[in-house]
């Protein structure tokens, strides 16, 4: 499942790649209503640590069927 995070003050967008959808936004929630500053996400293979008070959106991409051409 590919996640689009946009940060505050940026004009770039993070891309990870999630295999559980249901931990990853738990994750989130748990940093956000809790004393949690960092949330760990993976992408290609690398970890990433995403400062909870500098995340201004989260995009979750659904299960679509991709159309080439026609």
């Amino acid at each position: 499942m590919n996640v689009r995070i946009g940060i505050i003050n940026s004009a770039r967008e993070i891309e990870v790649d999630v295999e559980d959808e249901k931990a990853f936004v738990k994750s989130i929630e748990d940093a956000l209503t809790g004393d949690g500053g960092l949330v760990w996400a993976e992408s290609h293979g690398d970890r990433i640590g995403l400062v909870v008070a500098h995340i201004a959106y989260i995009q979750i991409e659904g299960d679509r069927e991709r159309i080439v051409g026609l």
